[in-house]
């Protein structure tokens, strides 16, 4: 499909389904949540850029296809204290992914370092009068 002068989208008629196994541990006590977990995902489907044709590489080639099967470490802290109507929780993700592609000549190590995710949410819970 064309969208610009520079690039063209493309189906992938060989895209195979992907599969993921999760195992996920967590525990509660009052208002702190901790979890950890690992993922091994087979064949996750992701959208791919790379040239069009080597004979003028500055158009864009955008599919889907499967990438190499990783694996994902992960644990999460969530504090959620209730102090009257208010309600903050502070969420505290650390997360690892193992994933490289291959493409042209070139090794490409996506998401290889550990990731912080640090939300800050602040809900205003409305309590039923007792």
């Amino acid at each position: 499909m064309y969208i610009n002068r520079y690039i063209y989208e493309g189906g992938n008629p060989f895209l195979l389904p992907s599969l993921s196994h999760n195992i996920t541990l967590g525990t509660t006590y009052k208002w702190v949540y901790l979890s950890a977990g690992y993922q091994y995902i087979k064949d996750a489907i992701i959208s791919f850029s790379g040239a069009y044709s080597e004979d003028d590489p500055t158009i864009a080639l955008i599919n889907m296809i499967n990438a190499p099967d990783y694996d994902k470490i992960f644990a999460s802290l969530i504090l959620s204290p209730t102090m009257g109507l208010w309600s903050p929780q502070n969420k505290r993700i650390v997360c690892n992914k193992k994933l490289s592609l291959t493409a042209k000549g070139f090794n490409l190590p996506l998401w290889n370092n550990w990731t912080w995710l640090a939300p800050f949410i602040s809900v205003l819970a409305v309590l039923p009068f007792p």
